[in-house]
């Protein structure tokens, strides 16, 4: 079990048994304590999910993960849990069960953040330019600082990146990547793939589409001579140094900025007052409490499969 204080010390709570090999269904309790209630999305063989820790009352957000990567997104889950970063997501908990086709599915317990994700938010309106480039600076410092730790996203998008007024926080950090498959890649590697991916954060947080390949959960961004058509196409308000580092970053080039620090540095200074409006998180059955800060102790407790319709 986690020690108050030490959420290094994460270990994979004792195997308990769910009906089949699934990556969750609705109501579906993990470890007698962890339930899924809302599904966010599916990344091959992981689900993400909105869940509620039903012995602390509290939102939380639970990956889950079948195949062959499940000790990979665990042991992923283990190395972040040791770095202390505001705006990035804890890890609370981990865990297994074990299907009754014979599978273990692995699962992880991650804060949930307040507010709502600019991939919610960009499907009412764009963000502001401010607050765009505010919410991406501060993603990239704080991705700079794993980085230095030797821990990568790789698996970024708008549904990450979590925003409430002045804050900002960012889920998934190596996990996401991990329970994908994703193989190891040198770290200059990985810095580069983070700082493309929060260049087209910020594309998507001013124009409401998404500019890679992976949607993000956002439609795919106009293109043109094989690029996606300039910001301000879509967003003709936006400044030029904005429009410029997102044409040559995401353009047929090698080029822009090669980690989040040089991010960082280019969008500097940005406005830590720049903010959007506050907003209530919505869970079904039960209001979730504030979240601790205080990290979950484990739970090997029996998974119960929701009752059959």
């Amino acid at each position: 079990m986690p020690e108050a204080g030490h959420p290094a010390r994460l270990e994979r709570s004792a195997l308990s048994t769910v009906r089949r090999s699934t990556t969750g269904t609705v109501g579906l309790l993990l470890a007698g304590r962890y339930r899924l209630d809302v599904r966010l999305g599916t990344d091959g063989d992981s689900s993400s999910w909105e869940g509620h820790d039903v012995q602390l009352d509290r939102a939380v957000l639970v990956r889950v993960v079948a195949g062959r990567h499940v000790d990979d997104a665990l042991d992923a889950a283990r190395r972040a849990a040791g770095l202390e970063e505001p705006r990035l997501a804890r890890i609370l908990d981990v865990g297994t069960a074990r299907a009754t086709d014979g599978a273990v599915i692995g699962w992880v317990v991650e804060e949930r953040p307040g507010g709502r994700r600019i991939v919610d938010l960009v499907q009412e309106r764009p963000l502001s330019a401010s607050r765009a480039r505010a919410a991406v600076g501060e993603a990239a410092t704080a991705l700079d600082r794993a980085g230095r730790s030797g821990l990568h996203h790789r698996r970024l998008d708008a549904s990450c990146v979590y925003l409430a007024g002045t804050e900002v926080v960012v889920t998934g950090l190596v996990v996401a990547a991990a329970a994908a498959g994703l193989d190891d890649a040198p770290a200059g590697d990985a810095d580069r793939e983070d700082a493309v991916a929060l260049v087209a954060v910020l594309y998507a947080a001013l124009s409401g589409f998404w500019p890679l390949g992976r949607s993000g959960g956002l439609d795919a961004a106009p293109r043109s001579a094989g690029a996606p058509v300039p910001v301000r196409d879509l967003a003709p308000e936006v400044p030029n140094d904005l429009d410029t580092l997102l044409a040559v970053t995401l353009g047929p080039f090698d080029d822009g900025p090669f980690s989040p620090a040089e991010l960082a540095q280019q969008l500097a200074p940005w406005d830590h007052g720049a903010s959007v409006p506050a907003m209530p998180v919505a869970l079904p059955e039960t209001p979730a409490a504030p979240a601790g800060r205080g990290p979950a102790q484990g739970a090997g407790a029996p998974a119960a499969a929701p009752p059959a319709a």
